[in-house]
Formats: structure tokens, C-alpha cells, sequence
């Protein structure tokens, strides 16, 4: 009887030994998942801090969008004679603003949505980003470029321009500074050049034309006149499927026709000499249209040499 009892005692504790082995090693599996998750953790916000610790200035973000660089100028050999100045004669525009309602000085609400269902299908598909990270981008270029970890820095700048500064103020600044071709930089600039009206004046098919040009500078009215009805119809198509115009309004936006203005003279009234011609095309090959169009250089030259430089602000 005794050893019977013993043999079903010790059968139980094999059974629960049997029994709590497979759980012995779940707890260690879990323990050590924990421990390196929050090594991972650890490590991820010593490198967030380190890399945060010289991170460029965000005064220089907000600088860019509200300068208004000097134009491109030309000079002589001596640095002194004035040439050629990339600029329109007494061409003036203003910044507009955000506004609940549409009114002089305001961003049309058209041409506010227009654009941002524009860059939405073009984050999409791939062929833009996120207005903040392309602001970045374009401002801290050089630090991006030099950076062991580009994209964590972009990343990062981006956050802290959203947060700081806020999505309305971003939109402000962009708007107002965005390339449309032609020296035209900033919404009511573009309204001007191409249109002669304010920006704030524009007619829902002008708001359409305006979201066209910025999603493509290149192809603006002057540069390209035979892909102005084309780029427009086609931008019209996609804010019609995107639910902006209703299919009648579609219709008769898409029967409008635009006047196109050509631009003022430069200043001074004469175009670039050959030489001119020369260092223009070679800043352009280096620095790209947008940047020469936008100012601040200074260009020393003559027929055998081309110096660049930046020009006082």
C-alpha cells in the first residue's frame, strides 16, 4: 500500500515538473524580449539625443520664408558695373494671407484646396512629399546633404517646424514663396504676371490654372503656351474626381479661356549681352532656374572669367 502511494506521489511530481518546464522557458523568451525592447528604447533615445544636439536653427527656417533677397545681379571684372539685373521693371506683388473668408488680401479657398488635393495624389503616387519636409529640405539642403543620417534629420526638422510654427503658418509661407515660373514667386506674384490681377481676385477656373503651375513651374503660361490648355483641363479632371467641382461645374469651368499677359521688360529694359548670356546659363546649370530666379546672387564677369557670390541681403 505504502508503495503504491509512492508511486502515484512521484508520477504528480513529474507530471507538474513536465508541466512547468515549457512555461519556465515562455518566461524567459518574454524576459529577454523585454530587456531588448527597452535596450533598443534606450539606445534609440541616446541616439535621438546625440543627434538633436547640433541640429541647425529654426530662426533660419523662419528668415528664408520672410526675406526678400535682392535680385540676381550682373557686374563687370572690377565687381562694380553693373550689367544685367534678373528682375522685373517696377513689378510688385504682396504676401496674402489664410483668411475664413475669401476677400481682398486672402488666399482664394479654391486655390487653397485645389493645391492641397493636388499634393495629396502627388504624395501618393510618389512624386512629392509633405509641404514641411519639402520647406525643409529646401532650406537646411546643405546640412541635409552633409548629415550621417539624412532622412532622420529631415524627419525631425519637419516635426519641429509642424509644431513650433503650425500647419496654417507653413501653408502661409509657402504660398507666398513658391515658384511659378517667370520670376514669379508666391501666389499673388504669379496672379500678377500672368493675369495682371491680384491674387486675391482670382475666379475659381484662374484658382485651377494657379494649382496647375505650381505642381509644374516649368510649363507656366509663357514658357510653355502650348501646355497651358492641357495642364489645365487635366489639373480641372483631377479636382472634379476628387469631389471639389460637381460634374456641371466641372463643365463650364472647363470651357474657359485665359488671357495670358506677356511679362514686363527687365530692369533697365534691356535683355542680357552675350557675355551676360554666358555666366546666366552657367548659374542656371549650377544652382537650377528656381534659386537664380529667386536672388541673392552676385555675379562678377567677363568673356574668359565667371565668379559667383552672394550678394548682400
Amino acid at each position: 500500500m505504502k508503495a503504491s502511494r509512492y508511486i502515484i506521489f512521484r508520477k504528480h511530481r513529474e507530471s507538474d515538473a513536465a508541466a512547468g518546464r515549457p512555461l519556465s522557458v515562455l518566461k524567459l523568451i518574454g524576459l529577454t524580449a523585454l530587456v531588448l525592447a527597452m535596450t533598443a528604447f534606450v539606445a534609440a533615445g541616446i541616439r535621438y539625443a546625440l543627434f538633436t544636439q547640433d541640429l541647425p536653427s529654426l530662426k533660419r527656417f523662419q528668415s528664408y520664408y520672410e526675406a526678400h533677397p535682392e535680385p540676381t545681379r550682373f557686374y563687370a571684372r572690377n565687381g562694380e558695373t553693373l550689367l544685367f539685373t534678373l528682375a522685373y521693371e517696377n513689378f510688385e506683388h504682396r504676401d496674402l494671407a489664410i483668411c475664413d473668408e475669401d476677400g481682398e488680401g486672402c488666399f482664394p479657398h479654391t486655390f487653397l484646396e485645389s493645391a492641397r488635393i493636388t499634393r495629396e495624389i502627388n504624395i501618393r503616387q510618389g512624386n512629392a512629399v509633405p509641404t514641411a519636409e519639402e520647406m525643409v529640405r529646401k532650406v537646411y539642403a546643405e546640412e541635409i546633404e552633409a548629415s550621417r543620417d539624412p532622412e532622420l534629420l529631415v524627419r525631425i526638422l519637419s516635426r519641429q517646424v509642424r509644431s513650433i510654427f503650425g500647419e496654417e503658418q507653413l501653408l502661409t509661407w509657402y504660398y507666398n514663396n513658391a515658384w511659378f515660373g517667370q520670376m514669379a514667386f508666391g501666389l499673388d506674384a504669379a496672379a500678377r504676371l500672368y493675369l495682371d490681377k491680384a491674387g486675391s481676385d482670382l475666379t475659381d477656373a484662374e484658382c485651377v490654372l494657379m494649382s496647375a503651375i505650381i505642381n509644374a513651374p516649368m510649363l507656366n503660361p509663357i514658357d510653355s503656351r502650348g501646355a497651358l490648355r492641357d495642364s489645365y483641363l487635366s489639373q480641372l479632371s483631377q479636382l472634379q474626381q476628387a469631389a471639389l467641382f460637381t460634374d456641371d461645374e466641372a463643365e463650364l469651368l472647363s470651357r474657359n479661356n485665359f488671357i495670358i499677359f506677356e511679362p514686363p521688360q527687365y530692369i533697365g529694359g534691356s535683355e542680357p549681352d552675350i557675355i551676360t548670356r554666358k555666366a546666366l546659363d552657367t548659374i542656371l546649370n549650377r544652382y537650377g532656374r528656381e534659386q537664380v530666379e529667386r536672388g541673392g546672387l552676385k555675379v562678377i564677369t567677363s568673356e574668359d572669367i565667371i565668379q559667383i557670390g552672394r550678394a548682400h541681403v
